[in-house]
């Protein structure tokens, strides 16, 4: 393990598996049901968000929704991406990824997942890479979740972390916000995220990396990171 980093907490949707498009494709669907018109880009804002609050922004001020309808609409969304789901595999991973999340634990450094989807465990088992993270957090957690630091925090506890030397990549700026109210570093990861000011580094994608090259990256970014405070 290299000086610098001893964790890595992965987000599931968009940065480990390419699940961005199923997610945004079943919002569509429910928000038409709604009588609501919900684009494809505005539905890919929603990554990281947790589904209630997704569907409130969906819903906005619409009084006329009872809450028994956004229980119903909740529960199309759930069954909506489930279908994506059966149809998963090794195949639905970002390019490379599970040779970097191998290679990541054959250098000794633990990996978990703190993702917002209730469905996480079911896409790592699908997609053959489960069995790599010593924790998976998913949506059924019932503390605080992101922007939240609450589920990070809850993993560091469950499996020893040091918040101080574990890095969380994210593709959406709630993750990296509960990064750094975790007290974590955070990797930003794809468009959505880029930009934001609270990440130590940002990628387009995971894709291409192997392990010594991504601790090397992170180990680097958090040590300019750390000088920069300091100065």
């Amino acid at each position: 393990m290299m000086k610098g980093l001893e964790a890595v907490v992965f987000d599931l949707d968009g940065v480990l598996a390419d699940t961005a498009m199923a997610h945004a494709n079943s919002w569509v669907e429910v928000a038409k049901s709604a009588g609501i018109e919900l684009t494809l880009p505005q539905a890919d804002a929603f990554r990281g968000i947790p589904r209630v609050v997704a569907l409130e922004r969906i819903i906005g001020g619409n009084k006329q929704i009872s809450r028994q309808m956004k229980l119903a609409l909740l529960e199309m969304k759930g069954e909506l991406y489930r279908k994506e789901i059966s149809r998963m595999g090794p195949a639905t991973l970002v390019d490379g990824a599970p040779e970097l999340l191998e290679g990541l634990r054959s250098i000794g450094i633990p990996l978990a997942v703190a993702s917002a989807s209730k469905h996480a465990e079911l896409v790592l088992e699908m997609t053959g890479v489960r069995h790599l993270f010593l924790a998976v957090s998913d949506g059924y957690f019932n503390g605080g979740q992101k922007p939240d630091p609450g589920q990070l925090l809850s993993l560091a506890y469950e499996i020893g972390l040091k918040r101080e030397s574990t890095v969380v990549v994210e593709d959406s700026m709630a993750g990296l916000l509960a990064a750094k109210r975790a007290g974590m570093a955070g990797l930003a990861v794809g468009h959505a995220a880029a930009g934001c000011e609270t990440a130590i580094a940002a990628i387009d994608s995971l894709a291409g990396y192997r392990a010594r090259e991504f601790v090397e990256l992170i180990s680097a970014s958090m040590s300019c990171k750390l000088a920069g405070r300091v100065s």
